[in-house]
């Protein structure tokens, strides 16, 4: 019997704090250890990509897979 893969359920935090960039980098760190779990992100889509491209990371590769789902919840 196979375990149910993992599905994790993020929030982004305060907008004008670090948190969607602690999310971000949490995602691409996550995404590579867990590769069978799915997120969902609670926050804005919008500010997600801007700040992924403030740390250096690849937003678009990271949604692309079906994996990462934002649920675009403006907080």
């Amino acid at each position: 019997m196979t375990s149910p893969a993992l599905h994790i359920a993020i929030t982004t935090g305060e907008p004008a704090g670090v948190g969607p960039e602690l999310t971000v980098q949490a995602l691409r760190d996550a995404a590579r250890r867990w590769p069978d779990a799915r997120f969902t992100v609670l926050g804005d889509a919008a500010l997600l990509a801007g700040r992924a491209a403030a740390v250096g990371a690849d937003w678009p590769a990271l949604v692309a897979g079906g994996r990462i789902a934002v649920a675009g919840q403006p907080l």
